[in-house]
């Protein structure tokens, strides 16, 4: 009996699918594996690497590496010293873990964080998909 890989993926819009999981099964019954409203591609691919390129014929495509950039992993706790990320969009999400925990969209390409409370703080930039997020960046707060 013959089995395959494929991808079930859901079409989010301009030109591109999200992987929403890898399937292994009998050769033959790979689109039983989709739900309303998902679609399959007969290939191999790690969700975390790639995406589903619809702008043709569905090919997985490589997701583009995260480019946020920080200005610095260390701060006053002060609550007006900032650390400035860069190499945003309007509309990447930022969630800060720490004392407590905050999420920041974005709304322009440089983004300011503040501390108040001395501790380490975790931070993700969750960029517009497909492009890879960057996460757990290390910031201390002193």
């Amino acid at each position: 009996m013959s089995r395959s890989t494929a991808l079930v993926y859901v079409d989010i819009g301009g030109n591109v699918g999200q992987i929403v999981r890898v399937v292994r099964c009998r050769t033959g019954e790979v689109s039983a594996q989709a739900d309303t409203g998902e679609a399959t591609l007969d290939e191999k691919a790690l969700p975390e690497d790639k995406y589903i390129d619809l702008s043709g014929s569905p090919a997985s495509a490589t997701r583009d590496a995260a480019t946020a950039t920080f200005s610095a992993t260390t701060v006053v706790a002060d609550s007006t010293t900032s650390i400035t990320i860069s190499n945003i969009v309007s509309g990447d999400v930022i969630n800060i873990r720490g004392a407590g925990k905050t999420s920041i969209t974005a709304t322009g390409t440089t983004q300011a964080l503040e501390f108040a409370t001395p501790g380490t703080y975790y931070v993700d930039v969750i960029h517009a998909y497909p492009k890879k997020p960057l996460l757990d960046t290390e910031i201390t707060a002193t």
